[in-house]
């Protein structure tokens, strides 16, 4: 199962492509240590686009019927300063940052489910809510539903 985490962890995506950063004037350089950066994606359209060819190519690679999309250690920070986000908070009808990022994990879960497969992501994906009608399940339970969830997550513990 191939795994890509958006919206954080794509610091190396911004530093090449400073305008899916949500400060496009600010250098950003790619990591050299592991951790967590306070640098993600913005929430734009666009941005999501550039996302959903990386995991179209991804799908042209791997045949999988799940593609982990990791969604954990997403800082807010940047999100909370953009005046560009908070119009999108706005503008989309949600009530914080939390919602932007599961707004922005639906658009990923509803282009895999397009795709013909299902979404996994960490449990942070979900401290926004889920979209009407959509539930989730760890895999194993998913497998065994009737109905399988467009996404499961899993946990660290």
């Amino acid at each position: 199962m191939p795994e890509i985490d958006m919206p954080g962890h794509m610091r190396a995506a911004i530093a090449a492509y400073p305008e899916l950063g949500n400060f496009p004037s600010r250098p950003v350089e790619v990591a050299t240590t592991w951790g967590i950066h306070d640098e993600v994606l913005n929430p734009e359209e666009r941005t999501v686009q550039f996302c959903t060819d990386i995991l179209a190519e991804v799908l042209d690679v791997f045949d999988s019927e799940f593609v982990h999309i990791g969604g954990d250690e997403c800082p807010k920070s940047e999100w909370r300063a953009s005046q560009r986000a908070q119009q999108l908070i706005s503008e989309r009808g949600l009530s914080n940052e939390d919602e932007l990022q599961s707004w922005f994990i639906r658009q990923l879960a509803a282009f895999l489910a397009d795709n013909g497969r299902r979404m996994i992501g960490w449990d942070e994906i979900i401290e926004g809510g889920l979209a009407d009608g959509e539930r989730w399940s760890c895999p194993g339970a998913a497998r065994r539903a009737e109905s399988p969830p467009r996404t499961s997550v899993t946990r660290w513990s």
